[in-house]
């Protein structure tokens, strides 16, 4: 007999104890999962369900949101009891849909009242910052605890509304800049000089007064009707009464004597010549002086005393006598007292004064003519439409006189009269601004704001730049002395929309698609930036820049990058060859959240971690925007804001295997799973078994109170590679899989 002899089936087994994370590769180690939902890293080695999430108790309807500390009442700020961990949430109006800032507790109540920082409420940004929360682009700050609350920037546009007949009402509104002291004192020059067209002595009685007439009067019984102002001055020169559209026949103080005017030569004697002033005659030249003492002469003295001042009308320069140096001195005072008349009696309601775009009402509703209003000490202004000369920038050394003291120099006083009704341009209007550059990012950094922009100016070439504001004021970013606290701005060299900033190791930190900028430096006169060609922050996707475990992660059109100052690297190569976009982020502990769009417009939330370098998703959560706040994570979604670590939530999990049995490339059977796992009370497990890419069989479902162990033996399949699919709810913990497998025919594919 002829026996013939058969080998022996091989069989092995194989256990998993230790799993990896999310890899959507096409060949993937077998401790890895091809696709996942709501799974985590917090229990490795075990392949766990995520924690349950919580919600914050605030209104709907929330933009973008920011913490800080503020006090609750006004009891709380006598007693300087501080209000910590407040929300500030950016809210839209129903009626208009301009945004408003609130600031609220976690149980939602009102810590302050509403703001508004109108434009869109779904474009803005929030910053807080020592006792302020800053909202871009709107460039608008309110105060946490005291303090002032607006606009970053400021202008006023003073200018005419009407035109009229300055005979009918004299007394026109002006501007006027004069030399002074730090203090806004004026020295003891002129105010204003002006040459008069007439004189009546009452000599000649065919004199009278015209159109754009200045008259001397040194004689009564000149007779004027009501188109003009006419002016009395005592014999020591001090101004007594003034009268403007008043018909008379002039008659002169004891010693004294009167000036007349019509036209714009009445404008000026109105708007100059108040009472208690002093006015001087030489010839017909008229000089009007704040006080009687003035020490200015305007003929060279031949015997000066020590610091006379001589005002040369040839050279219109002022001199002062120095005894030291034997010789007259140029005289010049480093301020200028920038002044704003409105006009007289019915000339005042003529003209009007837009501060940021509004008219300013004083309380009983009538217009506040305040082209000085939200001005302060140290700002960086600029002036437009006085005149050429002295049209440009200037420094506010004080606010003092209803008026500004700048920083600078001139000779004489000079007027600027709003005579001409201005247009829509505010062509002839007065221009007063404390300006914020348009930034298409902006941070903290350093107790400065730092901001970036690319894009067209109006005299048509490409602005490429980085702000910094002056060292803890964020409402100038044009102010340059030359000392530390001054503001700052680079023009960059690297091609292309910025795509991101953030403030990283200390220092700011700005990106382009494919460009790093960092500043380094303390402070301006050391400031400088160096560029580095690194992939950067992809187009769409600033929101994903986040610190994690001291790295800075983003998504660049590459993938998920990781750099900790030096060279970038790319950490997501197990999310596949599938490209990401609009990444929005955020980082707590040694994770790092990043919400972000397929191809398809499909949402994923994924979560790296750090320390164990493997990637989880959780769901298709869309995130716009996280916040990490002490030990919580907070997201804003769908216009609520929910926590990443929360309670009562059924947490619904799955995670799909990679093909197991790929290293033999002979059919096999799959014959038995172990599998040993933690289930809590109320959690399910359901196993799903395909083979060769095939459909999904169950397996069964498992419930248990802890730790279970069950045995899944199927009927021999031969197959080439098989999967598992693990589904369920709970905080379930998958603690190891044992698999027997055996041969299913050498030779056989």
């Amino acid at each position: 007999m002829i026996v013939t002899k058969l080998d022996s089936i091989g069989k092995d087994t194989e256990m998993l104890s230790s799993f990896g994370g999310l890899d959507r590769n096409v060949l993937i180690s077998e401790n890895c999962f091809s696709e996942m939902k709501n799974m985590t890293g917090d229990f490795y080695p075990m392949a766990a369900s995520r924690q349950s999430r919580g919600r914050v108790d605030l209104p709907g309807g929330v933009f973008a949101m920011q913490m800080c500390n503020t006090y609750g009442t006004r009891e709380d700020a006598a007693q300087g009891a501080v209000r910590e961990d407040v929300f500030a949430i950016v809210t839209s109006s129903d009626q208009n849909g301009e945004a408003f800032l609130e600031l609220r507790d976690s149980s939602g109540e009102e810590a302050k009242a509403p703001f508004m920082l109108g434009g869109s409420a779904k474009d803005t940004t929030l910053i807080c910052r020592a006792g302020y929360v800053y909202a871009f682009p709107q460039g608008v700050r309110r105060a946490t605890y005291e303090g002032e609350n607006g606009s970053l920037s400021n202008t006023t546009i003073t200018r005419r509304m009407f035109a009229h007949d300055e005979a009918l009402i004299p007394g026109g509104a002006y501007f006027e800049m004069r030399p002074c002291d730090s203090e806004g004192i004026v020295d003891g020059g002129p105010i204003a000089s002006r040459a008069a067209t007439k004189l009546f002595d009452g000599t000649d009685p065919s004199v009278s007064r015209q159109s754009g007439d200045l008259i001397i009067v040194r004689a009564s019984g000149l007779a004027v009707n009501e188109f003009g102002t006419t002016v009395k001055v005592s014999s020591e020169g001090k101004v007594l009464e003034k009268n403007y559209g008043v018909a008379e026949t002039i008659e002169l103080p004891d010693g004294g004597f009167a000036l007349t005017a019509n036209g714009d030569s009445a404008s000026w004697l109105s708007n100059n010549a108040k009472e208690g002033r002093f006015i001087s005659i030489s010839g017909m030249n008229l000089s009007i002086f704040e006080t009687a003492d003035s020490s200015v002469v305007f003929e060279k003295p031949d015997s000066p005393f020590n610091g006379q001042k001589w005002y040369d009308r040839a050279t219109s320069k002022k001199y002062v006598y120095s005894t030291v140096q034997g010789e007259w001195m140029p005289y010049t005072l480093n301020y200028i007292f920038f002044t704003f008349v409105p006009g007289v009696g019915d000339s005042a309601y003529l003209y009007d004064v837009l501060h940021n775009g509004k008219i300013d009402l004083k309380l009983d509703g009538t217009e506040a003519l305040l082209p000085f209003e939200g001005f302060k000490e140290g700002d960086a202004i600029k002036i437009k439409g006085f005149s050429e000369e002295l049209d440009g920038s200037y420094i506010i050394e004080k606010v003092a006189g209803g008026g500004l003291v700048l920083r600078g120099i001139i000779f004489d006083s000079a007027v600027k009269m709003l005579s001409d009704v201005d247009d829509e341009e505010y062509s002839k209007a007065v221009i007063v601004s404390r300006a914020l550059p348009k930034m298409d990012y902006v941070i903290e950094s350093g107790n400065r704001l730092w901001g970036c922009y690319y894009g067209i100016g109006e005299d048509g070439k490409v602005i490429n730049e980085i702000y910094a504001s002056a060292l803890g004021d964020p409402t100038n970013w044009y102010k340059y002395q030359g000392i530390s606290t001054d503001s700052w701005t680079a023009t960059i060299g690297a091609d292309g929309p910025f795509t991101g900033a953030i403030q990283y190791g200390g220092y700011p930190l700005f990106f382009k698609e494919n460009a790093i900028i960092r500043v380094y430096g303390t402070a301006p006169s050391s400031f400088s930036t160096a560029e580095y060609n690194y992939r950067g922050v992809q187009k769409g996707s600033h929101r994903s820049l986040s610190v994690c475990d001291e790295v800075l992660y983003y998504l660049s059109d590459d993938g998920v990058m990781a750099y900790n100052g030096s060279v970038p690297r790319k950490v997501s190569d197990a999310l596949g060859r599938e490209r990401y976009k609009s990444g929005v982020a955020g980082a707590i502990g040694s994770k790092y959240y990043l919400s972000c769009l397929d191809a398809s417009e499909n949402c994923h939330l994924f979560v790296f971690d750090a320390s164990l370098g493997v990637w989880h998703r959780e769901d298709e959560l869309r995130v716009g925007q996280f916040l990490r706040h002490k030990t919580q994570l907070y997201m804003l979604t769908g216009g609520e804001v929910k926590t990443v670590y929360g309670s009562g939530e059924t947490v619904e999990f799955e995670a799909t295997t990679g093909e197991w049995g790929l290293s033999d490339p002979f059919k096999k059977h799959f014959d038995r799973f172990i599998i040993r796992a933690i289930i809590p009370f109320s959690g399910e497990l359901s196993v799903y078994i395909s083979y060769d890419g095939g459909e999904w069989t169950p397996q069964g479902g498992y419930v248990s109170n802890g730790m279970t162990v069950f045995d899944i033996r199927n009927v021999p399949n031969r197959c080439d590679s098989v999967r598992l699919r693990f589904k369920g709810k709970g905080n379930v913990k998958i603690v190891s899989v044992y698999r027997s497998v055996s041969e299913g025919g050498r030779d056989v594919y």
